[in-house]
Protein backbone atom coordinates (compact mmCIF):
# COMPACT_ATOMS: atom_id res chain seq x y z
CA UNK A 1 0.00 0.00 0.00
CA UNK A 2 1.44 3.67 -0.58
CA UNK A 3 1.99 6.20 1.85
CA UNK A 4 0.05 9.18 1.55
CA UNK A 5 3.28 10.92 1.51
CA UNK A 6 4.61 10.03 -1.73
CA UNK A 7 8.05 10.96 -1.01
CA UNK A 8 11.51 8.80 -1.46
CA UNK A 9 12.81 7.01 1.62
CA UNK A 10 16.16 6.35 3.16
CA UNK A 11 15.70 3.39 5.33
CA UNK A 12 18.26 3.47 7.97
CA UNK A 13 19.65 0.16 9.93
CA UNK A 14 21.33 0.23 13.35
CA UNK A 15 20.72 -1.41 16.60
CA UNK A 16 22.62 1.70 18.08
CA UNK A 17 19.73 3.61 19.11
CA UNK A 18 22.08 6.80 19.62
CA UNK A 19 22.83 5.97 15.73
CA UNK A 20 19.93 5.84 14.73
CA UNK A 21 19.24 9.24 15.65
CA UNK A 22 22.04 11.20 14.64
CA UNK A 23 21.61 9.61 11.55
CA UNK A 24 18.21 10.56 11.07
CA UNK A 25 18.83 14.16 12.13
CA UNK A 26 21.97 14.73 9.52
CA UNK A 27 19.65 13.04 6.79
CA UNK A 28 16.38 14.68 7.82
CA UNK A 29 18.55 18.01 7.67
CA UNK A 30 20.43 17.44 4.42
CA UNK A 31 17.55 15.18 2.42
CA UNK A 32 14.11 16.92 2.37
CA UNK A 33 12.92 15.44 -0.09
CA UNK A 34 12.94 12.08 1.25
CA UNK A 35 11.21 10.25 3.77
CA UNK A 36 13.97 9.17 6.12
CA UNK A 37 12.51 5.67 8.08
CA UNK A 38 14.71 4.00 11.28
CA UNK A 39 14.68 0.01 12.33
CA UNK A 40 17.26 -1.40 14.86
CA UNK A 41 17.31 -5.29 13.76
CA UNK A 42 17.73 -6.91 10.21
CA UNK A 43 14.34 -8.97 10.57
CA UNK A 44 12.42 -5.58 10.72
CA UNK A 45 14.26 -3.70 8.01
CA UNK A 46 13.78 -6.77 5.45
CA UNK A 47 9.97 -5.94 6.44
CA UNK A 48 10.21 -2.36 6.02
CA UNK A 49 12.22 -2.65 2.62
CA UNK A 50 9.42 -5.01 1.24
CA UNK A 51 6.58 -2.56 2.60
CA UNK A 52 8.21 0.79 1.61
CA UNK A 53 10.99 -0.08 -0.98
CA UNK A 54 13.31 2.46 0.05
CA UNK A 55 15.42 4.29 -2.41
CA UNK A 56 18.68 3.25 -0.58
CA UNK A 57 19.69 1.82 2.84
CA UNK A 58 21.69 2.32 5.76
CA UNK A 59 22.87 -1.15 6.96
CA UNK A 60 24.67 -1.61 10.20
CA UNK A 61 26.96 -4.38 9.89
CA UNK A 62 26.84 -5.89 13.78
CA UNK A 63 23.44 -6.41 14.65
CA UNK A 64 21.66 -9.27 17.31
CA UNK A 65 19.72 -11.84 15.48
CA UNK A 66 20.89 -11.49 11.81
CA UNK A 67 23.13 -9.34 10.84
CA UNK A 68 24.03 -6.70 8.10
CA UNK A 69 25.61 -8.76 5.28
CA UNK A 70 23.44 -11.37 6.15
CA UNK A 71 20.08 -8.60 5.33
CA UNK A 72 22.20 -7.61 2.50
CA UNK A 73 22.71 -11.45 1.00
CA UNK A 74 18.77 -11.69 1.16
CA UNK A 75 17.71 -8.29 -0.37
CA UNK A 76 20.38 -9.10 -3.45
CA UNK A 77 18.81 -12.25 -3.86
CA UNK A 78 15.29 -10.88 -4.69
CA UNK A 79 14.48 -9.59 -7.73
CA UNK A 80 12.11 -6.43 -6.35
CA UNK A 81 15.37 -5.40 -4.21
CA UNK A 82 18.55 -6.39 -5.53
CA UNK A 83 18.87 -2.83 -7.19
CA UNK A 84 18.97 -0.62 -3.99
CA UNK A 85 21.85 0.89 -3.41
CA UNK A 86 23.11 0.00 0.37
CA UNK A 87 25.57 1.81 2.43
CA UNK A 88 27.28 -0.37 4.72
CA UNK A 89 28.37 0.79 8.19
CA UNK A 90 30.52 -0.52 10.78
CA UNK A 91 32.82 0.42 13.22
CA UNK A 92 35.42 -1.85 11.87
CA UNK A 93 37.79 -1.65 8.59
CA UNK A 94 37.97 -5.00 8.20
CA UNK A 95 34.16 -4.87 7.46
CA UNK A 96 34.41 -3.33 4.51
CA UNK A 97 36.45 -5.84 2.02
CA UNK A 98 33.55 -8.73 2.90
CA UNK A 99 30.59 -6.36 2.77
CA UNK A 100 31.70 -5.04 -0.62
CA UNK A 101 32.85 -8.34 -2.52
CA UNK A 102 29.60 -9.88 -1.24
CA UNK A 103 27.14 -7.24 -1.95
CA UNK A 104 27.01 -3.48 -0.81
CA UNK A 105 27.20 -0.58 -3.09
CA UNK A 106 29.30 1.73 -0.54
CA UNK A 107 30.95 1.58 2.92
CA UNK A 108 31.39 4.33 6.02
CA UNK A 109 33.18 3.67 8.50
CA UNK A 110 31.62 4.85 11.93
CA UNK A 111 32.51 7.18 13.70
CA UNK A 112 31.59 9.34 10.13
CA UNK A 113 32.16 12.57 9.05
CA UNK A 114 28.82 13.80 8.21
CA UNK A 115 30.05 15.57 5.06
CA UNK A 116 31.82 12.00 3.64
CA UNK A 117 28.74 10.56 4.91
CA UNK A 118 26.14 12.57 2.97
CA UNK A 119 28.49 12.68 -0.12
CA UNK A 120 28.01 9.08 -0.23
CA UNK A 121 24.26 9.19 -0.02
CA UNK A 122 24.58 11.53 -3.07
CA UNK A 123 26.56 9.82 -5.21
CA UNK A 124 24.78 6.49 -4.60
CA UNK A 125 21.17 7.99 -4.95
CA UNK A 126 22.51 9.05 -8.56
Amino acid sequence: MKEKDSKEIILIVDDNELNLEILKLILQDEFKDFKIITTNNGYDALKKVEEKKPAIILLNFMMPGINGLEVCKILRKKTETKDIPIIFTSGSPKDELEFLESCGADFVQLPFITNKLVSCIKRNLD
